[in-house]
């Protein structure tokens, strides 16, 4: 009987978790029905099994000495020590029990303080979502000023390489020029590397991936000709691209990107003031040097040119359009059409190509268009259909990413009515994980009673039993905080 209680109420408590969805439920899902599992084999096991083994070893193997009195081991003689300090200890024990039962406010003042205790340390514990690990990986990415040529760009990677080539843990590490990882997004101005570390046991003297992340950005800082970050990857794949928290800001009323960049940038000199944050950036800017193309439409009426021919043509011979396809050994390829690069160089190029009239006659494109030189976004992100900045934060070691997200929302909470944020990323899982998982405790809990409830047969005693949780909960988490780690995705199951 007291297999099966046990049994039933330990599952019991796993039965909510299997309902839990979103990418927080993928990971409790897995424990739940791991655990739930191995307690219905244990079960199993203790009704069938064991029984039968406790008849085969648990014998009486003892001797008898020559006068027909039983020999006594040691091994006997210490049970029979300890069946009689267990025997004392019982009677101090229930000695406790009568007097806490005539002293009732004893006991339920102490079960106010360790709730209360308990309470505050689960508070007080730096929360996360899950826990960075050793993956052996680290990638950088390189922001160069506004305008920067490919050649020059190449230049300076060429010189991260080498710069992670004298890290001791360094494997290997491969550059890719004219990508802006953290955008998504192609740019001459952006480079981006993926460093391999390796093995623990080769590392040299220095081993710890954090240790080495803080050595990668001191030398990635003697880098002036550009911006390079050193960014470890989240610790859950497909969870945004680093490890750091990460918000969108909004623009809900459409002004310049200027005024967004400036927005921006106030905001980030803000987060840059909270406690804990290492550093918070964007690779948003509004300065990049631009030609705006204006087409003369009076013109181009008066010569008999339509317009989306005119623009057609100048889409075909500086960006490339694809002309046909054709099939050949098997394959299909397709003819791609674009002006040779030196064709293409600078604004007199417009004077070299042409756009057919109604009167079928060659006009210049030249004297159509005229360019002028401005400065705007490479590219603008939209994110809820509303113009939009990417804003990451990194952490200062100690600090969790609970921690950081708290700081940047006392920032946040304070925008301009006309600039929203929302999170992204594991940010945002972390911040749906928080909110879903106090639900899933309450419920938990809530399974528990009502399954005591009908085997006790009383609404009353189940209370005995789930008044000794904060006790447990006392317990977990001055551990936790004995040896460092966080509240994360991890401890909760264990908690449950």
């Amino acid at each position: 009987g007291a297999v099966i209680s046990i049994t039933l109420v330990m599952s019991a408590v796993f039965i909510p978790i299997g309902f839990m969805t979103g990418s927080s439920g993928i990971f409790y899902k897995q424990f739940a029905y791991t655990l739930a599992i191995a307690i219905i084999i244990s079960a199993v096991n203790a009704l069938t099994l064991t029984p039968a083994l406790c008849a085969l070893l648990l014998k009486n193997h003892g001797g008898k000495h020559q006068d027909g009195t039983k020999k006594t081991s040691f091994k006997d003689r210490f049970f029979a020590g300890f069946n009689v300090g267990f025997d004392n200890l019982t009677g101090r024990y229930i000695q406790g029990v009568r007097f806490l039962i005539n002293k009732k406010w004893i006991g339920a003042g102490f079960v106010i303080a360790v709730t209360a205790i308990a309470a505050f340390m689960m508070m007080s514990t730096p929360k996360s979502f899950v826990p960075m690990e050793d993956d052996g990986f680290m990638l950088y990415s390189l922001s160069m000023p506004p305008g920067t040529a490919l050649d020059r760009t190449n230049e300076v990677m060429t010189k991260i390489e080498k710069e992670f080539a004298s890290i001791d843990a360094v494997s290997n590490n491969t550059g890719i020029t004219g990508f802006n990882i953290l955008s998504n997004s192609a740019s001459p101005a952006y480079g981006l590397g993926f460093v391999k570390l390796k093995p623990k046991s080769e590392r040299g003297e220095v081993k710890d991936i954090e240790k080495i992340h803080e050595i990668a950005n001191a030398k990635m800082a003697g880098i002036k000709e550009g911006s390079v970050m050193v960014l470890r990857m989240p610790p859950v794949e497909g969870f945004g691209v680093t490890n750091g928290a990460e918000i969108m800001l909004q623009d809900r009323t459409a002004k310049s990107p200027a005024e967004l960049k400036a927005m921006t940038d106030k905001v980030i000199g803000q987060i840059m003031q909270q406690p804990g944050v290492q550093y918070a950036y964007t690779t948003f800017r509004a300065d990049y040097p631009q030609l705006e193309l204006e087409v003369d439409e009076d013109k181009a009426l008066q010569m008999g040119v339509d317009i989306s021919e005119l623009l057609g043509n100048i889409q075909t011979y500086f960006a490339g359009d694809q002309s046909s396809d054709f099939t050949r050994f098997g394959k299909f390829y397709r003819v791609n059409v674009k002006a040779d690069g030196i064709f293409r160089t600078d604004q007199e190029a417009f004077k070299e190509i042409f756009v057919r009239n109604d009167k079928m006659e060659m006009v210049p494109v030249g004297s159509l268009v005229t360019l002028k030189k401005v400065y705007g976004p490479e590219s603008v992100d939209r994110y809820n259909l509303y113009n939009s900045v990417s804003i990451t934060t990194m952490a200062l070691p100690g600090y969790s990413s609970g921690d950081i997200m708290a700081s940047l929302e006392s920032v946040l909470d304070k925008l301009p009515s006309d600039y929203s944020y929302e999170w992204t990323g594991l940010s945002l899982e972390e911040k749906a994980a928080g909110n879903q998982t106090i639900a899933i405790f309450g419920l938990c809990l809530l399974f528990v009673y009502f399954l005591l409830a009908g085997q006790y047969e009383s609404y009353l005693l189940p209370l005995a039993v789930l008044l000794s949780i904060p006790t447990g909960v006392l317990g977990a988490f001055a551990g936790i905080k004995a040896v460092g780690l966080d509240n994360n995705i991890y401890v909760q199951v264990g908690l449950i």
